[in-house]
């Protein structure tokens, strides 16, 4: 039963599709050239309707949208290069142009209101202009911000390596202090950023682990024992860091967000023993603005 309601339904569908005919729609415009003037075909479109009544309409309304854009060009003082003059509408192979030919019943009540419709639509390329305008504007506010962000930023360039590096502005991070902080490296394309922790003091820590922690939250620091970490001892003094690159570890970058805005952020390098301290609000403020940079570098 099923099966034969189905070949029912394609059979109709197929029936109504078929009762369908098919016309040849073209368009005859107007082209200048220097003082001259000649007419030109555009290329064909294939309206299908199931009367020649229906297919009339729908090249009318396909006139009246190129007689609309031309008009839209003209009022925004745009130069357009066709100027619509009339179409011509032939029924399926047939060589007769029958667009003049077709007469029913309110014709020229029907036109009209496709007329009044199109006519009264809003002109496009204005808004197309505004809208550009806006998104040009809004794309010098978004550059303006950027450069402000990046302004935050202590820039130096390394010839020799055509490395460029970006610090925070509040302090210079050397390794005989206690701090924390973030810096970015560019060079042509590629952008990367690293974070550095140091210890300073009379004793080693001999530390193997590094962690960063708010409020309750702590995010461990992964790095290689080897190449990103180091110790120094000058003037009676101990220095141990860590220098390491967490461009692709999404989930500490997500982390110094809140991490940086906290005024409980800490730092903690843990091994033999530990040293563990809260963050200045400078080492804090240095964080979040190194971030907003490499988010906008990354951007480039």
């Amino acid at each position: 039963m099923k099966k034969l309601i189905f070949l029912a339904i394609a059979f109709i569908v197929l029936l109504a599709y078929s009762c369908k005919k098919h016309y040849k729609y073209i368009e005859v415009v107007e082209v200048k050239s220097g003082n001259s003037v000649r007419l030109e075909k555009l290329p064909s479109k294939i309206i299908t309707a199931s009367s020649d009544e229906e297919a009339y309409l729908i090249a009318y309304t396909y006139i009246c949208h190129s007689t609309k854009v031309f008009m839209d060009y003209t009022e925004a003082e745009e130069p357009t290069q066709f100027t619509p003059v009339e179409f011509l509408l032939f029924k399926g192979t047939d060589s007769v142009n029958i667009a003049n030919s077709i007469e029913f019943k309110d014709k020229d009540i029907k036109q009209n209101a496709i007329a009044r419709q199109i006519f009264n639509m809003p002109n496009y390329v204005k808004i197309d202009k505004d809208l550009a305008k806006q998104q040009a504007e809004k794309k010098a506010i978004q550059k303006e911000e950027m450069q402000k962000k990046l302004s935050k930023l202590k820039e130096e360039h390394d010839d020799v390596s055509g490395i460029t590096w970006y610090y925070q502005k509040y302090f210079t991070h050397y390794i005989n202090t206690n701090r924390i902080s973030l810096y970015i490296g560019k060079k042509s394309n590629s952008v990367w950023l690293r974070l550095k922790m140091t210890y300073n003091g009379d004793n080693w820590i001999f530390f193997e682990n590094a962690y960063i922690s708010y409020e309750g939250n702590t995010q461990p620091i992964y790095f290689d024992r080897y190449n990103d970490r180091n110790t120094e001892i000058e003037g009676g003094f101990v220095s141990e860091w860590l220098d390491v690159d967490i461009s692709k570890d999404k989930e500490i970058i997500n982390f110094l967000y809140d991490f940086a805005k906290s005024t409980q952020a800490k730092m903690k390098l843990s091994g033999k023993y530990s040293k563990t301290r809260t963050l200045t609000q400078n080492e804090r403020q240095g964080i979040l603005d190194v971030l907003e940079g490499y988010d906008i570098l990354i951007q480039k």
